[in-house]
């Protein structure tokens, strides 16, 4: 599923990742500019992943900030570009959807999660919310 239509699912006009706001399209151009540098462009190319917090839970709109830059840190230090948005359906928390590029700006390999990388990562996001009194509730990732 191309970015621009995941953003245009949650009625928002930017995304944004640790480095600030931007505008989907030109987001969506920068990581077709890296899977075509590396002749890497078949298979999936967006990675969709969501987050949300437990409805007895207030949190504001600075921690879910917060815990979507842990989220991209973890990915972009992998060599990962990730962007987010976040925001709330009627009477339900704040959620954040992630979109990432599935081709590595570094090397050009594909994103390929085992499962106990993938079990590494929830815990260490897990932590990151326990520590700011937050409980992660995860959805899988969807392509």
């Amino acid at each position: 599923k191309p970015l621009h239509s995941a953003v245009r699912q949650t009625n928002v006009r930017d995304v944004y990742n640790q480095l600030g706001k931007f505008d989907p399209r030109y987001v969506e151009l920068q990581m077709n500019c890296v899977a075509n540098v590396w002749g890497n462009t078949q298979g999936p190319k967006l990675r969709h992943s969501v987050i949300s917090f437990d409805e007895d839970e207030e949190v504001y709109l600075n921690k879910a900030q917060l815990i979507a830059g842990y989220f991209c840190n973890y990915f972009y230090q992998k060599g990962f570009q990730i962007f987010y948005v976040i925001h709330q359906k009627k009477y339900k928390p704040l959620h954040i959807h992630f979109m990432m590029n599935t081709v590595n700006f570094i090397n050009g390999s594909k994103y390929n999660c085992t499962r106990s990388e993938h079990y590494n990562f929830l815990n260490y996001m897990k932590e990151k919310c326990k520590g700011n009194g937050i409980t992660l509730i995860w959805y899988p990732d969807k392509h």
